[in-house]
């Protein structure tokens, strides 16, 4: 799942898999409510336009979701950031960034070593505070708990 990253299917939280660019995500992570017969389409996919980057960790596709103010995200940054928050939880969607912390914007992630691109969360471990954006942990195999 492009949201959760576990790569198991229940029975009522089933794996589905956009039918155009292929994220797979499971229902309750992407706000699936009912199965559709037929094809399946990602928010992203079925928005007209270019292809969506996540204004949080700059990266292209992925399991995004539209923010209140017209940008994109994916589910999973957003849900590492604090001051944000998923309006509806049933649609998983819209992602309100109107708290976004400005400092977050002027950090230099220590994976990418990008400054001022998306929104870095820091690491809260004893005294250590490097700042990174979540997906670029997760890609990196740092751990991660809430």
């Amino acid at each position: 799942c492009g949201v959760c990253f576990d790569g198991d299917s229940y029975d009522d939280n089933q794996i589905l898999f956009c039918d155009k660019c292929d994220i797979a995500v499971h229902q309750l992570c992407y706000g699936i409510r009912k199965i559709p017969q037929g094809d399946w389409i990602c928010r992203s996919c079925s928005s007209r336009g270019a292809a969506k980057t996540c204004f949080l960790c700059t990266e292209r596709g992925g399991a995004l979701k539209p923010t209140v103010d017209g940008r994109w995200a994916h589910l999973f940054c957003a849900q590492w950031i604090p001051e944000l928050f998923i309006q509806n939880v049933d649609s998983m969607e819209p992602i309100n960034a109107a708290h976004l912390l400005p400092d977050r914007t002027n950090l230099t992630c220590v994976i990418c070593r990008e400054h001022g691109a998306g929104a870095c969360i820091q690491c809260a471990y004893g005294n250590c505070s490097v700042p990174f954006h979540p997906m670029c942990a997760l890609k990196a195999g740092v751990r991660m708990e809430v």
